[in-house]
């Protein structure tokens, strides 16, 4: 989230990875979020309009040489910053999964141990947050429209 006055993001300043080039990477989107567990985070992200994204990303973006995302637990009381999460993602990167940075099929616990994503649970919370029907339709026909007007525009190539 950006502070609409100084559009600083509510994270800190904004510090990408140091195998980030501005000249390749231009457009690259970032985020950085909070979970309360490991089935959350795998639940939305490949489920629902974000999980659709997620099957598409080979057709939409440039395979990236280096870890997508880091997970990484945290303390109650402590407020991750873009900084720590560049730094994740590079150990990520450097290292392989481990307690420090690690990706969901490669977890750890917050006592370091290796876990596996429950998928009975992962079942269980997208069951729990499904949209309405007809509100699933009316995404469903907003999506199809925004692939066809992607699609248009690879198809046509570069303007």
């Amino acid at each position: 989230m950006r502070d609409p006055v100084t559009l600083e993001h509510s994270w800190g300043k904004m510090v990408r990875p140091r195998f980030f080039d501005p000249a390749s990477h231009d457009g690259t989107v970032a985020t950085l979020s909070l979970w309360r567990s490991i089935e959350s985070v795998y639940a939305f992200a490949y489920s629902g309009v974000h999980g659709e994204a997620l099957r598409h990303r080979l057709e939409w973006f440039v395979r990236p040489e280096w870890p997508s995302y880091a997970a990484w637990w945290v303390a109650d009381d402590h407020v991750p910053d873009w900084h720590e999460a560049s730094e994740r993602l590079e150990h990520l990167h450097d290292h392989g999964p481990s307690p420090q940075a690690f990706d969901l099929r490669h977890a750890f616990g917050p006592d370091a141990g290796s876990i596996e994503v429950r998928r009975d649970v992962v079942r269980d919370l997208v069951a729990r947050t499904a949209i309405a029907p007809q509100i699933d339709d009316e995404r469903r026909l907003e999506r199809d429209a925004i692939l066809a007007v992607m699609k248009a525009g690879i198809d046509q190539g570069p303007t």
